[in-house]
């Protein structure tokens, strides 16, 4: 008996250090994330004659940050939305359809931070003066940065080229400034594009909003403008070999003065 006392004593002792280590990983995530209110607006439904497209609604984006991560989408679906409502706790959602984090995101330039939103079809309450948003948001990041190997492409005007699991396209070529090209891949997991000059300086490349996709081709496409004139030029893509859901808990509220 005393035996079979020792064994379970020994096998609760070697099991609590595995929970205490996941435990304080949840907390970490919890910790490194941070969500501030960055935007309210209202909506007042007019009357239908004058203005039947004048809905009410309610809206309240989010900035939402997350150091060492690089966000790569929105998971809309598996996010969510427990409470939105003002401080009077008026509901700012009716009927079927329920207010949802938005998958169309703005993002910071090193994607460790976002703007999302949340709307509802109804205004704030009579003597209301904030918005209230609660749930769980859910991120999908990249993991394990790797990268293609370099090649040399022609800047000319529709010029392809096949890197890697990335086709890049010369989509615009000025006589005076940079060209802008196109990348277009199977997955959303760029990270980012390097690219040199003819003499193996780094050329500063842009890029405006976010990967979109295309339901004809199931393929996802971005574009980046380079920093200035070359004519021919060496890509290198850095991508990520895999991703992870990070979930960030949102509790905000926010009014006039944000």
């Amino acid at each position: 008996m005393l035996r079979s006392m020792m064994f379970v004593v020994a096998g609760l002792i070697l099991c609590l250090p595995l929970v205490s280590a996941d435990e304080k990983k949840a907390d970490k995530t919890k910790a490194s994330s941070k969500v501030t209110v960055s935007s309210v607006s209202v909506y007042k439904k007019l009357d239908d004659k004058n203005f039947p497209y004048y809905n009410a609604s309610s809206g309240l984006g989010i900035h939402v940050s997350v150091p060492g991560k690089h966000v790569l989408s929105v998971d809309a679906m598996a996010s969510k939305v427990e409470k939105f409502e003002d401080d009077k706790k008026n509901a700012l959602n009716e009927g079927f359809s329920k207010p949802m984090f938005s998958s169309y995101a703005s993002f910071g330039k090193d994607r460790s931070s976002l703007i999302t939103s949340v709307y509802g079809n109804k205004s704030p309450g009579q003597g209301s003066s904030k918005i209230h948003l609660k749930g769980s948001l859910v991120l999908v990041c990249g993991k394990d940065a790797k990268s293609t190997k370099e090649e040399e492409v022609e800047v000319k005007l529709n010029e392809e080229k096949k890197i890697g699991d990335y086709t890049i396209k010369f989509t615009y070529v000025p006589q005076a400034f940079g060209a802008s090209f196109s990348v277009t891949m199977a997955k959303n997991n760029l990270k980012d594009i390097t690219v040199t000059d003819g003499d193996g300086k780094e050329i500063t490349t842009t890029t405006y909003g976010v990967p979109y996709y295309n339901f004809t081709s199931k393929n996802w496409t971005t574009t980046y403008n380079l920093g200035k004139k070359a004519d021919k030029v060496k890509i290198k893509v850095n991508y990520f070999d895999s991703t992870e859901s990070v979930t960030v808990p949102v509790d905000v509220s926010g009014g006039l003065d944000l």
